[in-house]
C-alpha cells in the first residue's frame, strides 16, 4: 500500500487514463496521473489538483520488479513498495477554484476537460491545458454552469455524447449540460434541461454506459430512478420509498450487464437490482457499519465491486460468489461475496476509484487527509492480468 498526507483532505479522487511507461533508466516502473481537489473548510485556499505517481510496471521484467507480493497481516493488502521506488505522490499542476471541491470528473473524450462540483452549489468547466502549472491570484473557470443554489456531489459526463454532462445536488434537482454550446472563454452556461422528479436531495447520478439517453439518479428520498432524457417526465423504472425508509447515496451501473445496478444507502447495505424486475430487489450485501458512499465496478472483473464509507473501510465484493456455502468461521468474517477489507484509513472514506490499468489497484481518499493506492494482496486474488 502507498499512503502520501495531503495537505488538505480530497473529496475527490479519479485515474487519469493515461500511462506513462518506463525508460532505461527506471526499468519496471510506470508513471500515472490522479485528479484530486481540496477541503480547507475555510482555512486555505482550495485548488483543483494533478498528481503524478510512480507504481511499479507489473509486466515488465519480473527480475527487475520487487517482492510486491509479500502478505501484510495487519492490513492484508500486499507490502508498502515505498523502498522500492520513488512512490511519492507529486502535485503537477494546481488550480485555483472557489469553494471546496465536492466532486471532480474529467471528460472521457478529453481528459483535459474538467468539471467540478463545488460547496458553494456552483458547477465549473476547466480545460486544465489552458491553465498554468503553478495557480495565479484570480479564479478562471472556463465555463461556469448556473442553476443550482446548494451544494451536490453528483457529477457525470456522458461517454457517448461529448460535452453532455450530468449534475445533482442539495436542491433536488437534476441538471442536464451541454458544453458544446459554449462558444467563448470564461463563459457562463445554462441548464439544457432541469429535472425535478425527486423530492429531497439528490445524492448522485450516473449515465447508463450501454445507452446514451439514460441515466439514473439516487436521492435522500429513498427513491432510485432511471430517466430518459428524451421523455424524462416517465421513469423508465425505479423504487419507491416502501422499498427503504433510508436515503440512497449512490448508484453504479453495472459495465458488463445492462440490467445490473448496485445502490448503497444509508441502511449500511449495497443493494443490487436487475432493471427487468424493479421494484424487487435482486441481492442485499452487508459488511459496513456506516452508509455506503460510494460504490464502483471494476473495470476488469465484472463480477467485482467496490464499496466506500464513513466508518473508514473500503470493501471489495465478488457478486459471483453469491450462494455459497460457508463455514460457521467464514460465515462469521462476513458474507460469500464479502472479498477484501481495506481498513487503512483512520476517518470517513469520501471517494475510491479503480486503477484502468492495472487490475486490482485503487485509490481511496478519507478525512484523514490520506490517499491511499493499494491493492489486495496475491494469497486473497490473482493479481495476473
Amino acid at each position: 500500500m502507498l499512503s502520501s498526507a495531503l495537505p488538505w483532505p480530497s473529496l475527490t479522487v479519479e485515474w487519469f487514463p493515461d500511462v506513462e511507461l518506463s525508460n532505461r533508466k527506471t526499468p519496471a516502473v510506470k508513471k500515472q496521473r490522479l485528479l484530486l481537489g481540496t477541503r480547507t473548510a475555510g482555512q486555505g485556499d482550495e485548488f483543483l489538483r494533478i498528481a503524478d505517481t510512480t507504481l511499479p510496471d507489473f509486466e515488465a521484467d519480473k527480475k527487475k520488479t520487487p517482492d510486491l507480493y509479500k502478505f501484510d497481516s495487519d492490513l492484508g493488502e500486499v507490502a508498502s513498495y515505498t523502498d522500492a521506488f520513488n512512490t511519492q505522490v507529486n502535485i503537477t499542476q494546481r488550480i485555483n477554484h472557489n469553494g471546496e471541491i465536492n466532486r471532480a470528473r474529467f471528460m472521457p473524450q478529453n481528459p483535459n476537460i474538467i468539471a467540478t462540483l463545488s460547496s458553494t452549489g456552483a458547477t465549473y468547466v476547466f480545460d486544465r491545458s489552458k491553465h498554468s502549472l503553478s495557480p495565479g491570484r484570480d479564479f478562471r473557470p472556463d465555463i461556469s454552469l448556473n442553476h443550482h443554489k446548494e451544494e451536490g456531489y453528483g457529477l457525470c459526463w456522458n461517454t457517448f455524447d461529448r460535452g453532455l454532462l450530468l449534475t445533482g445536488s442539495g436542491d433536488s434537482t437534476v441538471a442536464l449540460w451541454d458544453v458544446n454550446q459554449v462558444t467563448s472563454a470564461n463563459s457562463s452556461l445554462s441548464p439544457k434541461e432541469v429535472f425535478k422528479f425527486h423530492t429531497q436531495i439528490v445524492n448522485e447520478v450516473e449515465w447508463h454506459p450501454f445507452h446514451s439517453n439514460l441515466f439514473g439518479s439516487v436521492s435522500d428520498d429513498s427513491v432510485f430512478r432511471i430517466t430518459d432524457i428524451r421523455s424524462p417526465q416517465s421513469a423508465i423504472t425505479s423504487t419507491t420509498p416502501s422499498y427503504t425508509s433510508e436515503a440512497i447515496n449512490t448508484l453504479a451501473f453495472n459495465l458488463a450487464n445492462e440490467y445490473l445496478i448496485a445502490t448503497g444507502s444509508s441502511s449500511k447495505d449495497i443493494t443490487l437490482w436487475d432493471t427487468r424486475k424493479i421494484p424487487s430487489p435482486l441481492h442485499n450485501m452487508s459488511g459496513h457499519t456506516d452508509g455506503i458512499t460510494s460504490l464502483q465496478w471494476s473495470p476488469h472483473f465484472p463480477s467485482v465491486i467496490a464499496s466506500a464509507s464513513p466508518d473508514k473501510r473500503v470493501i471489495i465484493w465478488d457478486i459471483a460468489m453469491m450462494g455459497e456455502e460457508q463455514t460457521p468461521e467464514e460465515a462469521a468474517e462476513g458474507p460469500p461475496e464479502l472479498l477484501f477489507v481495506h481498513g487503512g484509513h483512520t476517518d470517513s472514506v469520501f471517494d475510491i476509484s479503480w486503477n484502468p490499468d492495472v487490475p486490482w489497484m485503487m485509490a481511496s481518499v478519507a478525512d484523514d487527509n490520506q490517499l491511499h493506492i493499494w491493492r489486495p494482496s496475491s494469497t486473497i486474488v490473482d493479481l495476473e492480468p
